[in-house]
Parts: C-alpha cells; sequence; structure tokens
C-alpha cells in the first residue's frame, strides 16, 4: 500500500440516503461529514434518481440534516439540487439545531417573571408569558399579556 492511497472496504459509509416511509419520502443526510463532500454526493445521488425515469407526478420529499446548522443560503443550495429535475419538490428542511435567537426567544416565552408589588385599582401589569405576582392586585387592577387583546 502506497501512503496517502486510502483502504477500500466492503462496507461503504452513505453519506446521502433516501427512504420511503407511510408519510413520503425522506432525504437524510449525514451530519458528521464535510459540507462540499455532502452536496457532491447529494448531487451525484439525484443524478442517478432522474436517470431513465419519466415521472410526471409531483413528488415531495422532507429533508432531515441532523445536528448540521444550516443556514438560509445553504438551505436555498439543498433545495434546487433535490429541486433539479422538477418533479421532486421539497416540502421541509428539519435541523435539530436552533439559532441563538431561536433559543432566547424560546427562553424568554418560557421563563416566570416574578414580581413583588401591589397592583392598584386602574393599574395595568404588562407580562409577557407567565407570571409570579407576591402581592396583592386589587379589585380594576389589571394583568395583561401583550398578544391577547384584552
Amino acid at each position: 500500500m502506497k501512503r496517502g492511497e486510502q483502504v477500500k472496504t466492503g462496507y461503504s459509509n452513505q453519506l446521502v440516503t433516501i427512504r420511503g416511509t407511510k408519510e413520503g419520502l425522506i432525504v437524510h443526510l449525514d451530519d458528521r461529514c464535510a459540507y462540499s463532500e455532502l452536496m457532491e454526493e447529494l448531487q451525484a445521488k439525484m443524478a442517478e434518481n432522474n436517470n431513465g425515469h419519466g415521472q410526471s407526478k409531483e413528488v415531495h420529499v422532507r429533508v432531515h440534516v441532523g445536528k448540521r446548522y444550516v443556514d438560509d443560503g445553504q438551505r436555498e443550495e439543498i433545495r434546487s439540487i433535490i429541486e433539479q429535475s422538477g418533479t421532486i419538490m421539497v416540502s421541509e428542511i428539519a435541523s435539530e439545531v436552533i439559532t441563538m435567537a431561536e433559543a432566547l426567544k424560546i427562553k424568554e416565552d418560557n421563563q416566570i417573571q416574578s414580581y413583588t408589588r401591589l397592583v392598584r385599582s386602574g393599574q395595568v401589569l404588562s407580562v409577557k408569558g407567565d407570571a409570579l405576582i407576591l402581592g396583592d392586585v386589587n379589585p380594576g387592577g389589571r394583568l395583561k399579556q401583550p398578544e391577547m387583546c384584552t
């Protein structure tokens, strides 16, 4: 064996897997490889599956990218590679990773805000999410959530 030569084994690790389920087709993209390798294999796999298939029916697929963060540009690249045949449409690109902004919004929405005060008659306390009030809410005092119309 020469230096730098790769060993070929009987097991081939596929970076792109297409599976059929009750809900339709799912394209699984490996999240442990380089993005460029993944795109090369996705292009090859889609070209291989498009050759000789004269489908006239539109097929919707879901794409799972696992624990890989994909930005909008990468999502569009994945969508264009898969949809190049014209008969396959991507309905969803799902990732197990969320952005910091999304995580902070979820945290803010699920956080309990505590208030230690008296809400007097005519006062309006505006609270986003859940509230814990340690004090009195006098008759005529109101709690208001910004999303709700009261």
